[in-house]
């Protein structure tokens, strides 16, 4: 959407010049999807593990489930909490396409070490257990930033693979589809 970028030192002013004025900013973290600057910048942390291609903000380019994407993420997490003091963390996580986890060996891997696997899959729900993986990955991180006193925001994606009985507590849930 045009490039740039704030620095840290930005966005701590940013977020103090709102704070005098009683705003409190929302940071967004977007996984697995709308992440194409961050696989693209660090390859290794996708589910594929090459460069996407560059095409428009909603790709089928996801960003992998393996510990070395989940540690970056934590990474990602622990700096964005240092500069945004708010109780509350976006996650993103709308307009995934599950194609790349479908067909990738290892996140299908994954879904069976997690116990994830839906079965048998309804036809009517082809993705059911990798939004069941999509869903474990927002409580995994969720988990991380509630050990510093924050609560996760997400679309209402996060409610998909049964995730409505398991979300992490104090979880926002903002509707955008239904």
């Amino acid at each position: 959407h045009g490039g740039g970028y704030y620095s840290q030192q930005d966005v701590r002013e940013i977020v103090a010049h709102a704070a005098k004025r009683h705003v409190t900013i929302i940071p967004e973290i977007e996984f697995p999807g709308h992440a194409m600057a961050l696989l693209t910048a660090y390859p290794e942390i996708g589910t594929t593990g090459k460069i996407p291609e560059v095409r428009s903000n909603i790709t089928p380019d996801l960003i992998g489930t393996h510990p070395k994407a989940i540690a970056f993420l934590k990474d990602v997490l622990d700096e964005t909490m240092a500069m945004f003091p708010g109780k509350w963390i976006h996650f993103g996580g709308d307009e995934a396409p599950k194609g790349q986890w479908k067909k990738d060996p290892a996140t299908q891997k994954r879904i069976d070490e997690l116990g994830l696997r839906v079965s048998p899959e309804d036809p009517k729900h082809p993705n059911a257990s990798e939004d069941a993986l999509q869903a474990w990955m927002f409580n995994e991180l969720a988990a991380h930033i509630a050990k510093k006193g924050r609560s996760a925001v997400g679309w209402e994606e996060i409610m998909h693979g049964d995730n409505i009985n398991k979300l992490a507590k104090g979880s926002v849930i903002m509707p955008w589809l239904s």
